[in-house]
């Protein structure tokens, strides 16, 4: 099945839309920079070190859902 993908930034954090299915990556700051990302949607709900690692995460669950 073919995926269609969205993001937007809100903020400091994004709004990630696959399939119609909507995820958060919030930025979680320590000491001036982002220290990670936490990610939530869809029965997915972890920390990455990057939002390139939290992106990876999303595409491998909805992989396994749909």
């Amino acid at each position: 099945m073919k995926k269609t993908v969205g993001w937007a930034q809100d903020g400091d954090d994004w709004t990630i839309t696959v399939n119609g299915t909507l995820y958060r990556a919030i930025e979680r700051p320590e000491g001036g920079r982002v220290h990670n990302y936490l990610v939530r949607g869809n029965d997915l709900d972890a920390e990455f070190t990057s939002l390139g690692r939290g992106l990876r995460a999303i595409r491998a669950h909805e992989s396994t859902v749909n």
